[in-house]
């Protein structure tokens, strides 16, 4: 029961700790770049993909609806952050790639979130990422003991 305790508390702990990341990359992101969260996770999303993702792959990535990526992609494409084209494997599917634009505003939005640093950005940070620590190092201890020796 104790392990089951112990998964509880990591999954609790990893919950806050990237909730509290994304808070604070979405509140630099808005007020350094003007971008939202979910805009920069489509941008890096792409920014790997060199010869462009279809849209559907795009949402299994995000882990979204494909109605919910297709909005986000008409607003990055109306900015000029990326271009959508029809797939030269399927006429029923698009390819997006980014543009020169949207590369460089995804590297200056990875810089942003880069310097989010658990201890000095934000002490919840820090104290969550403490816990993760320990709860991982608890599940590890655990674990070696249940383990036969070879």
């Amino acid at each position: 029961m104790e392990q089951n305790d112990d998964i509880v508390s990591l999954w609790l702990a990893a919950k806050r700790m990237t909730a509290l990341l994304e808070q604070h990359a979405e509140t630099e992101l808005r007020s350094q770049l003007g971008l939202s969260l979910s805009t920069y996770a489509l941008l890096t999303t792409l920014q790997s993909a060199n010869d462009g993702v279809n849209q559907q792959e795009v949402a299994r990535f995000l882990g979204l609806a494909k109605s919910s990526v297709s909005r986000q992609i008409e607003a990055a494409a109306a900015a000029g952050l990326l271009v959508v084209s029809p797939s030269p494997l399927s006429r029923r599917e698009n390819t997006v790639v980014l543009t020169a634009a949207g590369a460089r505003l995804a590297t200056a939005a990875d810089d942003i979130v880069c310097a989010i640093g658990p201890a000095e950005a934000a002490p919840e940070i820090a104290a969550a990422s403490s816990a993760l620590q320990r709860v991982l190092g608890t599940l590890g201890a655990s674990e070696g003991a249940a383990s036969p020796s070879a």
